[in-house]
């Protein structure tokens, strides 16, 4: 069954954590492609420019372009003119795909493996092209790593040699190296401390990712 707008009436951070495990799904002219979240983000906090995206219903498609071109597929939470939403960072290929089971390690590779672009903007999320449906495994099964305590703040005024110190002082304390979508946001950030790019509007408002346990 599909999820529903209902199902993301609720702050970011309670969803995108009941998003890990359902499945996503995409259909297209070629077939039906199908995937299992494994990671997701939370977003909430004040936009601006192209974070104005934040401000969609609860279950409505925000395409969000990054500094360096690629897109991450946002889904509105909470209540109509809060900016919150959730966004699908990582998946395991189900069907449709040469190789099931690979991991899309990234939302742009995500948004390019499912061809989500910027037309889907202000769609519903229960639609007949792009929808959700599915269990999530049980609590036990995610890992939250919250941004608030768990990260550096990244603060705008930082030069850019002072993110990438306190992202590796985060991987230390983790003990693990980073995946390819941790390297995107480090990037991104950098960007964003030496550009002031567009991008670090939402950036800066994530309070939490949620990640499958594999």
């Amino acid at each position: 069954m599909k999820l529903t707008m209902d199902f993301f009436a609720r702050p970011s951070e309670e969803v995108a954590p009941d998003l890990i495990g359902r499945r996503l799904l995409r259909k297209l002219a070629s077939g039906l492609y199908e995937v299992e979240i494994v990671e997701t983000g939370a977003y909430r906090g004040i936009a601006r420019g192209q974070g104005a995206g934040l401000k969609y219903a609860p279950g409505i498609i925000y395409v969000h372009v990054g500094q360096r071109g690629y897109k991450t597929l946002a889904i509105g939470t909470e209540k109509e003119g809060e900016p919150s939403v959730v966004t699908v960072r990582q998946a395991l290929k189900l069907s449709g795909f040469p190789g099931l089971k690979d991991l899309i390690d990234g939302p742009g590779k995500l948004t390019t493996a499912l061809q989500i672009d910027r037309d889907m903007d202000g769609k519903s999320i229960d639609g007949e092209d792009l929808w959700i449906e599915g269990d999530a495994v049980i609590p036990d099964l995610v890992r939250p790593i919250n941004l608030k305590s768990k990260s550096p703040p990244y603060h705008m005024k930082w030069k850019p040699e002072r993110v990438d110190e306190a992202f590796d002082e985060l991987m230390v304390e983790l003990g693990r190296v980073p995946t390819s979508s941790e390297l995107e946001e480090r990037h991104r950030r950098v960007q964003a401390t030496t550009r002031g790019g567009r991008d670090a509007k939402i950036a800066s408002n994530c309070t939490g990712y949620y990640r499958l346990k594999i």
